[in-house]
């Protein structure tokens, strides 16, 4: 091995001579270091996402638990009913005919189409419907009062009771107790009309006629409790060359006929003539006509 002389000069290196492992060992590390910051980058996009799915998740369930508790519970059984009427008919005839709107939710009852379908009940003249929430519908109703009964026959032959309002319209009683039934006169020489839907074309002007009945049980009804039918044969309210007649079957009068006007002095006229005959003995008339103006027609057998 030959020696290196005192004071001799390093041998001078070469570029080539450098190690190239030193450079690519710098590489790596800025590698790995830009590797990891794109890993923390994607990790921390990651978990900022999850989070925001998280609270969006979370508000929802919040919101939905939320609604569910402020929400009114549907009924879980039939809708309370609170119903009233001016006459006889009641909650269980309601039911019985109406009783599809109590089985479902109050909320969901169309009352504009109850209202509707209660006045098309003829014995109904006026109703009134509304909801009270959480599940009360009340329901109001205004009858029609009935002057006289009539008896047709239905489609099969049947003899049908109906009653006729002060306002014309027939229809078919609910309720009503056999007495009253029974008090009331029946009507004969009136055609009545039935429509497709079963109910009955309503009849003009019969107010005249129930304003007459009126007055005689109010001025005296001791006489008209024994009128059984009254008689419509002659009653036209169109016709103007002669007064329209009502003629009235009495259990003690075989007839009685009356003109539709200035029923108060008729019936004032018919008490003084049953009074005269009373008290001078005369008898039982059986025929009196008060249709002539300040005259009567009387018959005595």
């Amino acid at each position: 091995m030959s020696r290196k002389k005192p004071g001799a000069k390093p041998a001078r290196t070469s570029w080539r001579d450098i190690q190239q492992g030193n450079r690519r060992s710098g590489q790596s590390r800025v590698t790995r270091k830009r590797k990891l910051l794109l890993i923390f980058k994607l990790s921390l996009y990651v978990l900022v996402a999850g989070a925001i799915a998280s609270g969006l998740l979370g508000l929802y369930y919040l919101r939905a638990s939320t609604f569910e508790e402020g929400r009114i519970p549907a009924p879980e059984r039939e809708a309370h009913l609170d119903f009233s009427s001016d006459g006889v008919l009641g909650a269980d005839w309601f039911r019985e005919t109406f009783g599809d709107s109590l089985r479902k939710d109050v909320r969901e009852v169309d009352v504009t189409a109850l209202k509707a379908a209660l006045e098309k009940v003829g014995q109904v003249g006026a109703a009134s419907v509304t909801v009270r929430l959480p599940e009360t519908l009340e329901v109001r109703v205004r009858e029609r009062e009935p002057v006289m009964r009539a008896r047709i026959r239905d489609r099969n032959g049947r003899a049908v009771l109906l009653l006729l309002a002060r306002d014309g319209t027939p229809y078919r009683g609910s309720g009503y107790p056999v007495d009253t039934l029974r008090g009331l006169p029946g009507v004969a020489g009136l055609r009545i009309q039935r429509l497709k839907d079963g109910s009955f074309t309503r009849i003009a002007g019969i107010e005249a006629v129930a304003e007459l009945l009126e007055t005689a049980q109010r001025m005296l009804p001791a006489v008209y409790r024994h009128w059984r039918v009254v008689d419509l044969r002659d009653w036209d309210p169109g016709r103007a060359y002669r007064p329209s007649l009502v003629r009235v079957n009495s259990a003690h009068i075989e007839e009685i006929v009356f003109a539709t006007r200035a029923v108060g002095e008729q019936m004032r006229r018919l008490g003084e003539i049953l009074e005269h005959s009373q008290r001078y003995q005369m008898g039982q008339p059986t025929y009196i006509d008060l249709s002539y103006s300040g005259e009567a027609v009387i018959r005595y057998d």
